[in-house]
């Protein structure tokens, strides 16, 4: 391993990798232009390695330690803050949190792409309880999964029809709800491109 020069910010640690595992992840940063979007470069989010040094803040970890790239989590978790996180936080979708009034309604409906993954699941049950009306998209055989256990209401649409895009565009301008945003948790270049689409077509700001 070459010198490290560079000096490290007090939350950082460096360490020299030993063994990676493939992550779709990995295939969907390359492809999608997210996160990363110059190249050459370094792509990996699972790796064992051995701790080199670390920044001023760190006391958990010192140089010699043995390490993998995880935390401790189960899927339910994970996933409800991988939600939470795109739907609530100011740099992402940036809407109010959800209310501990039962039946709150905003006049709002916001999409949700992937509806009856874990992550769109957990989305969608997290705007109704803002107060939002949800649209989704899934296999046909989830719609009803969608509409009677996870409180989709805007419509549940079908997105291996060609004409999908088109097809929402129409259901939500008819519903005459205002149009909140996009939450897509499915990420490849196909759908985000559709996603996109969809929310210049219908939204009015960038976070949509």
């Amino acid at each position: 391993m070459s010198k490290v020069t560079e000096s490290l910010n007090p939350y950082e640690i460096l360490i020299r990798t030993h063994a990676v595992a493939i992550d779709p992840c990995d295939s969907i940063i390359q492809s999608a232009g997210i996160i990363q979007e110059t190249f050459p470069g370094i792509i990996g989010c699972d790796l064992a390695g051995q701790v080199i040094s670390v920044g001023s803040d760190i006391k958990a970890f010192k140089a010699g330690d043995r390490v993998i790239a995880a935390e401790k989590g189960v899927v339910l978790p994970a996933c409800l803050g991988t939600a939470a996180t795109a739907l609530f936080h100011p740099r992402e979708m940036g809407l109010e949190y959800p209310s501990l009034e039962a039946g709150k309604k905003n006049g709002k409906v916001v999409l949700v792409w992937g509806g009856a993954s874990v992550v769109g699941s957990c989305a969608i049950q997290m705007l109704k309880a803002v107060g939002f009306e949800v649209a989704a998209t899934a296999s046909e055989h989830n719609h009803k999964y969608l509409k009677e256990r996870v409180g989709v209401d805007g419509g549940a649409f079908d997105y291996k029809k060609h004409d999908v895009v088109e097809d929402i565009v129409d259901g939500l301008k008819k519903s005459g709800k205002e149009f909140a945003g996009v939450f897509c948790a499915i990420i490849d270049a196909p759908t985000l491109t559709k996603c996109a689409k969809i929310a210049d077509v219908l939204g009015k700001d960038e976070k949509s």
